[in-house]
């Protein structure tokens, strides 16, 4: 007979091959809205974000916004490479495979951006996504990663972008570009 734990990792991994049966589950992590998995494919670790309607909670658009903005910034070193989007439209699962970012979030670890290289690249990026008209990245200590040396970040889960279009204010776009930098300064560099 299995222990709890073992059914679980077995519920987890079926889960995880009703998205793509060539992913293997590592780890699970703690989300609101979505199931985020460790996985891994030919000894590669990856990200599985996934919405299922059975425990998901706020729909699935935050989840293409995320895609999405993760396309428009795939040359930004900053935010992880999406690998692949699924939707499988049978019991309307939606799910993104992203690059696994190794470290700790701010959050986490407690710690500050202190190092200045990488204060002005992740102003730089958050520039740029800007720029490429996002904003609103919901940037907050727990969506900040920090590699082991501190040398490097991503910047995580961009779920609640703003896509600046025709139809939303320039007031309101500016004043979420705003609010981006202000979040940086004093709750990400302070």
């Amino acid at each position: 007979m299995q222990s709890k734990e073992e059914q679980i990792r077995l519920s987890i991994q079926r889960r995880i091959r009703s998205i793509d049966d060539s992913l293997t589950f590592v780890d699970e992590y703690y989300s609101f809205k979505y199931r985020i998995y460790q996985v891994e494919k030919d000894n590669i670790q990856y990200t599985l974000k996934i919405f299922d309607p059975e425990y998901g909670v706020g729909g699935y658009m935050p989840l293409i916004n995320e895609s999405k903005a993760l396309e428009i910034l795939a040359d930004v070193p900053e935010y992880p490479n999406l690998i692949k989007k699924y939707h499988n439209h049978f019991d309307n699962k939606i799910a993104i495979l992203k690059e696994y970012c190794k470290g700790e979030s701010l959050e986490q670890s407690g710690k500050i951006i202190t190092y200045k290289p990488l204060k002005k690249r992740v102003a730089n990026a958050v520039q740029i996504a800007h720029e490429r008209g996002l904003a609103r990245l919901d940037l907050m200590p727990r969506n900040l990663i920090l590699n082991s040396n501190e040398r490097d970040a991503k910047i995580l889960d961009l779920g609640a972008v703003l896509f600046r279009t025709e139809n939303n204010k320039y007031a309101d776009f500016a004043a979420e570009k705003t609010s981006d930098f202000q979040v940086l300064r004093d709750f990400i560099f302070s």
